[in-house]
């Protein structure tokens, strides 16, 4: 009875060795035919093994194929894979491990299964239908269950045939759990897109009654502090994708680096239902919210999305109030003014412009912006990757200023620039002057309605009005304005070319004064002004066909042109150059005045030198018919000696010697006057 017993132990372990030892010694590549001919049965396309094989029945039965590649012969998995040939999978190797006890009640399930390197190529037709591998399991597929599936090293090719568009997946891995071919699948890893690193998780179900598959998907770039996540539906009926649910895309307060360095930023969230398919996306219930829950800005609308080749974005987005002061207020700096803020904002925007067109549709009731309030911001935004474009944007500032403008944010040579039409009206401009500098006005002085409209450019050095049209006060105005910021040694200036019917200069003067006033920007050093006047008054004096063309800057005053057609019986012309670039003043003005009266000019001369106005005003009385010429030279004859030089030859410390040439007629009486 031991014998029996001994021979039936040694037996068993003879067949025990035999099974774990045996499969190493067998040429299993003699058996490749057989083996693709079975794998592609199962799996319903040509399967081809150019590697090793590997089986094993012991500890567990595992099977290791090397170099597979499913999928109709000749064809590969670089390219499109879209228009031609079906595409094809191909993996460096399989590892299948199947669990013993399941197997001997005629059970698939597998312990482990491995892929390493698989690449394929996913796309969309031109018909937005999907095209894969053509696989067909020939098998139920409720007979095989995945406990531990794993891939890694993979390469994923998505490709748009409508749009031409591709991305490539690398360094794809995977960990989860199959509970059998068709679902539920749950697991998470890891994709790298041109260089950037992206995690991902993904859970789905078994298809339903109505063929949809519950999905959730999350991705987290491991690089930045981002959040995307969806959940809902998704159909591949005649292999079309259709998707319906809900998604978020967020940004948390803060990352923590690898490296240990934590990022901090302003968080934002948006998210809503959506509708999508190859072809285009529908989004409903639309949220947006920038910065945290206590000072957040919100956002609700709409957004409709178009794929394929010519992709873009449109949305309406509305709100019935926002606080931007409280939203990018700081500790350090506090309430921001209006002009800093919305500087600031256009700096930020190239860095958050979307990689396709978008069109906004915005409506927003107030803004509480620079410690006011804008009324009923309306209007149309378009973006793109290269510019920023306003459609009939409109709203109401303080003042009661009413501001309309399109145009477009673009990239120049220096920098950003604003260029379009807009147009301003404000019943009280110091307020809204007042109001852009953040600057309290307690006395509330009204300084005037002004009107405006023109081509208005605006960079980072300059402001400029072309085909200007104004109301001063209700005076009119045309022309073109532009005024430049000063930087290092360069000067603020102005230049300007106005002409105007009807002008009161003196209260032009004063709206000015008193809209500016208290205003912190720079007053132009450097000025140049050419001016068309049919009618000009200042001082009760009235002057008709008045034109000027003057410059003043450091180097000096150029009057190219002085000229009064009639200053109340009085004509006045002069020109000339005064240069002061050499530290001396040198030049001459010239000047002609033929009238047949001189009460006017005399008034007008008694307005800047009162002392002398009774005088002049008695002279001017008694003055017939006149006829004076006038010269006014000034030289660095009369140098002091003692005066120095800089390197470029500027006298520092001269003295100029001037001269004043008067000859002519007051009425009878010939004149002749040097001094």
């Amino acid at each position: 009875m031991q014998t029996t017993l001994l021979g039936l132990a040694v037996a068993i372990i003879l067949a025990l060795v035999a099974a774990l030892v045996g499969p190493l010694f067998v040429d299993w590549g003699r058996y490749r035919t057989a083996i693709e001919t079975e794998a592609g049965r199962l799996v319903g396309t040509p399967v081809k093994v150019n590697g090793a094989i590997e089986v094993r029945l012991l500890p567990v039965p595992s099977v290791v194929l090397h170099g597979i590649a499913a999928g109709p012969t000749g064809t590969g998995t670089t390219g499109t894979g879209i228009t031609g040939a079906e595409p094809r999978l191909t993996a460096r190797a399989l590892r299948l491990e199947l669990a013993l006890g399941p197997l001997l009640r005629g059970q698939w399930r597998a312990d482990e299964v491995h892929l390493e390197g698989p690449e394929v190529t996913v796309g969309l037709d031109e018909r937005g239908a999907i095209r894969l591998p053509p696989l067909a399991i020939g098998f139920d597929p409720d007979r095989l269950a995945v406990d531990h599936l794993q891939i890694a090293g993979g390469r994923i090719t998505l490709v748009d045939a409508g749009s031409r568009g591709q991305v490539t997946l690398d360094q794809v891995s995977f960990t989860g759990d199959l509970r059998s071919l068709v679902g539920p699948l749950k697991g998470d890893g890891v994709f790298t897109v041109a260089g950037a690193v992206y995690g991902y998780r993904v859970a789905t179900s078994r298809p339903g009654d109505d063929g949809g598959t519950k999905l959730r998907l999350s991705i987290d770039p491991a690089d930045r502090p981002l959040a995307v996540e969806s959940e809902g539906t998704l159909w591949l009926a005649e292999a079309r994708p259709r998707f319906e649910g809900a998604f978020t895309v967020s940004r948390p307060a803060g990352l923590e680096r690898p490296d240990g360095r934590r990022l901090v930023s302003v968080p934002w969230r948006l998210g809503g239902r959506i509708k999508a398919s190859a072809a285009s996306a529908l989004v409903e219930q639309f949220e947006f919210q920038y910065g945290p829950e206590e000072r957040a800005i919100k956002f609700a609308g709409s957004a409709d999305l178009k794929f394929g080749a010519t992709p873009q974005i449109q949305a309406v987005l509305s709100s019935r109030q926002i606080d931007v002061d409280r939203a990018f207020a700081s500790a350090e700096s506090g309430r921001q003014p209006p002009a800093t803020l919305l500087q600031a904002l256009v700096e930020a925007l190239p860095n958050s412009l979307p990689p396709i067109p978008v069109r906004l549709g915005v409506g927003i009731d107030t803004v509480v912006f620079g410690g006011s309030s804008l009324q009923s911001v309306r209007g149309d935004i378009r973006l793109d990757d290269a510019a920023v474009i306003l459609d009939e944007f409109e709203f109401r500032a303080p003042g009661a200023t009413q501001v309309r403008l399109s145009g477009q944010l673009s990239h120049v040579a220096e920098g950003l620039a604003f260029v379009g039409p807009a147009s301003l009206e404000s019943a009280d401009a110091r307020a809204l002057v007042g109001w852009l500098e953040g600057r309290p006005d307690p006395a509330r002085i009204v300084a005037g309605s002004l009107r405006a409209r023109g081509d208005v450019t605006v960079g980072s050095g300059r402001i400029a009005i072309e085909r200007l049209r104004a109301e001063f006060d209700r005076r009119p105005v045309e022309g073109r304005l532009s005024y430049g910021y000063g930087s290092g040694d360069r000067p603020p200036s102005l230049e300007a070319e106005l002409n105007a019917v009807d002008l009161d200069i003196g209260r032009t003067l004063a709206f000015a004064e008193s809209a500016f006033a208290g205003a912190t920007f720079a007053r132009p050093r450097d000025v140049a002004l050419a001016l068309d006047l049919g009618k000009a008054s200042y001082a009760g004096v009235e002057a008709r066909a008045a034109k000027a063309r003057l410059k003043f800057d450091g180097d000096g005053l150029v009057i190219e042109r002085l000229s009064i057609g009639d200053l109340n019986g009085a004509r006045v012309d002069a020109s000339g150059r005064i240069d002061t670039g050499a530290g001396v003043p040198r030049g001459s003005v010239s000047m002609t005045i033929d009238a047949k009266r001189l009460d006017g000019a005399a008034r007008l001369a008694g307005r800047f030198l009162p002392q002398a106005a009774e005088t002049l005003e008695g002279v001017a009385a008694r003055t017939a018919a006149t006829r004076l010429n006038a010269r006014f030279d000034v030289s660095g004859e009369g140098a002091d000696p003692g005066g120095g030089q800089t390197a470029d030859n500027k006298v520092t410390d001269g003295k100029a010697r001037a001269t004043l040439r008067v000859d002519g007629a007051l009425g009878d009486i010939r004149v002749d006057l040097s001094a």
